[in-house]
């Protein structure tokens, strides 16, 4: 899927109403949204007295997610049922395990023969894609792999390359990157089939999410600057939000919506909502650093920002129609 036509999306950047939710579980020092639902659950993990915990927001209360006997916990993804996966460590073993929460239960997991699971998403049928470490004739060698219904498949990439699995969608299908060479590939794995995503003229590119629809987000390097696209129907479209330095797309909503972050001139990095051709900036109050992560189909858009003191909130931003 290299080599296909491109496209640079233009439209100004807009400060249009955005009305931000500051999220930090109590007793949190650090807290970060990996991901957010339909119906606008937030997911992700938050440091308290030194301890790394899972956490679900939902409804204006927090929920502490922690598998039984786990020492640290990290929540990367939900789905449209409040299912949650994510990964921990236990307080007596280095190995990593994998995990679903669903409605009060947790199930535990690792892929056969690895050291290390980390699942990374999770779609509505409860199919999980993420990355694992297992031995090799010369250390831990770096898989993908998809889980469902309690089976493991290694995503068939290059070998040696070092996969990452980002996102999955609703079809199944995995997006990630790998190593090839000194470079950066992105890929998507659908129905048993590879393929490797590269924009055209790019010396890197990374895929970091999928929609329903097929349309695939990430983020590019050319000619020594980021940029982001979104991949639909053949063609990779150029994202770069006007007078930015750098722009990256971490994820999209099944409208075809994207969200990242950009660099500006002024060394400022803000969070991004792109949709209809037009970029509004997200930079919730205090901010000095934003993330965003994840975006539903209502322009809900979960992630992270840094204040001037350092510490890290997690935030719930809600576009308003009007910039959509």
């Amino acid at each position: 899927m290299g080599g296909l036509a491109l496209f640079a999306a233009s439209g100004a950047a807009s400060a249009a109403a955005v009305n931000y939710k500051t999220l930090d579980p109590p007793g949190s020092t650090q807290t970060q949204v990996k991901s957010i639902n339909a119906r606008g659950d937030a997911a992700g993990s938050y440091i308290a007295a030194g301890v790394v915990h899972g956490f679900l927001y939902c409804d204006g209360t927090y929920f502490t997610i922690d598998p039984p006997g786990s020492g640290a916990t990290v929540v990367t993804g939900i789905n449209d049922s409040g299912e949650l996966t994510g990964y921990y460590e236990t307080a007596t073993s280095i190995d990593v395990f994998g995990f679903v929460y669903s409605h009060g239960a947790y199930k535990t997991f690792q892929v056969p023969g690895s050291a290390v699971t980390y699942p990374s998403a999770i779609n509505d049928r409860g199919q999980i894609a993420g990355s694992f470490q297992a031995s090799g004739a010369s250390g831990y060698v770096d898989y993908a792999f998809l889980y469902s219904a309690g089976d493991y498949t290694t995503l068939n990439l290059p070998a040696s390359s070092m996969p990452v699995a980002n996102a999955i969608n609703a079809s199944g299908s995995v997006v990630g990157y790998y190593e090839s060479g000194a470079t950066l590939l992105g890929f998507v794995y659908e129905k048993g089939t590879f393929a490797a995503l590269s924009v055209p003229s790019s010396t890197e590119t990374l895929a970091s999410g999928i929609n329903a629809l097929g349309e695939i987000c990430g983020t590019y390097s050319a000619g020594g600057a980021a940029y982001g696209f979104i991949y639909r129907t053949g063609i990779y479209v150029t994202l770069a939000v006007p007078g930015a330095v750098e722009t990256g797309s971490t994820a999209l909503n099944d409208r075809g919506e994207a969200v990242g972050t950009y660099t500006a001139a002024s060394g400022g990095t803000y969070g991004f909502f792109y949709a209809g051709g037009a970029y509004t900036t997200v930079d919730p109050p205090g901010s000095l650093y934003v993330n965003p992560t994840a975006v539903n189909a209502a322009g809900q858009v979960g992630g992270w920002f840094q204040d001037a003191a350092g510490t890290v909130h997690g935030f719930i931003a809600d576009v308003s129609p009007a910039s959509r």
